[in-house]
């Protein structure tokens, strides 16, 4: 489809249709602008997030960082009592883990 013919779809002109291409080509475009141009062209506007990764491996990422932050926190506290062994190991870590995704989940994005 040309510029033109867009343009008549949309009700504005080729030039116009230039500039609404040029909007989108720098992320300076509306969805309800790319809406009605999806109209125009007998299409419907999709707009989706896509994970970089899966799911269940972006919540057991965030479960880690909670779970090292715990421990951080703990073995400050336990480095002053001076009774710091085992603290912060990877499977206290991982056990910590745990208990984010499992009894925490909704908490983790806190």
């Amino acid at each position: 489809m040309t510029m033109a013919q867009l343009g008549r779809r949309l009700g504005v002109s080729a030039p116009a249709i230039a500039a609404l291409e040029g909007s989108e080509a720098r992320g300076a475009i509306s969805l309800a602008r790319l809406s009605d141009a999806a109209e125009a062209m007998g299409c419907d506007l999709v707009v989706t997030f896509v994970p970089r990764v899966p799911l269940t491996e972006m919540v057991r990422q965030q479960a880690m960082r909670k779970a090292r932050q715990d421990q951080d926190r703990l073995l400050h506290t336990m480095r002053l009592e001076g009774q710091e062994a085992g603290v912060g190991s990877p499977e206290a870590i991982d056990r910590s883990a745990a208990r984010w995704m499992e009894g925490r989940p909704a908490r983790l994005w806190d």
